[in-house]
């Protein structure tokens, strides 16, 4: 009976998302499971066939009539696509780098910090420690905070083998 299904999924919304499509990534999309292959899963996570402490707990309370219930219900959901954000290439985060560390991490404003020429290891700690807090800068924590390990490396990698130009600040007496 899907429509008991519905009232039994409540309970699954909060993992496996509204009308069965999940926003995490660490949880699948129920919407749109073949109905057999969903019971047997079940009652696989039921029985201890199937390992998954959460799952075990979440369903060990079902009859198998819930269980055929809710396989019903999503596997007449339609599924959807989930929301997953394109992750950035190279040349995009070098394009928000270059904004404030100036072209190919040149900077020409002296509150700013050049990137070009630094050592990788060091580009790789300080980006690091702006990710994990260590270092406190609320632009460069935002900034860094979706960086992956292999997009660290890469920037790093990509700022460390620019050259690094000079450039003087004067300050100019106001008329």
């Amino acid at each position: 009976n899907p429509a008991a299904g519905k009232a039994a999924a409540a309970a699954c919304a909060g993992c496996h998302g509204d009308q069965g499509v999940s926003g995490s990534p660490a949880n699948p999309s129920l919407a749109g499971q073949d109905a057999e292959y969903f019971a047997a899963a079940l009652r696989g996570y039921k029985d201890g066939t199937r390992k998954d402490d959460t799952m075990k707990s979440a369903v060990s309370a079902l009859t198998d009539r819930a269980v055929k219930d809710l396989a019903a219900y999503y596997a007449g959901l339609q599924p959807q696509q989930s929301k997953v954000e394109k992750p950035l290439t190279t040349a995009e985060w070098v394009q928000r780098c270059d904004r404030c560390h100036g072209y190919n991490g040149n900077s020409t404003d002296p509150r700013t910090p050049a990137l070009a020429a630094q050592r990788i290891e060091y580009l790789e700690k300080s980006l690091r420690a702006y990710q994990s807090g260590v270092r406190k800068d609320s632009v460069m924590a935002a900034m860094s905070s979706s960086l992956t390990e292999s997009d660290v490396a890469t920037l790093a990698a990509y700022y460390a083998r620019h050259r690094a130009r000079a450039f003087v600040y004067v300050n100019l007496p106001c008329k």
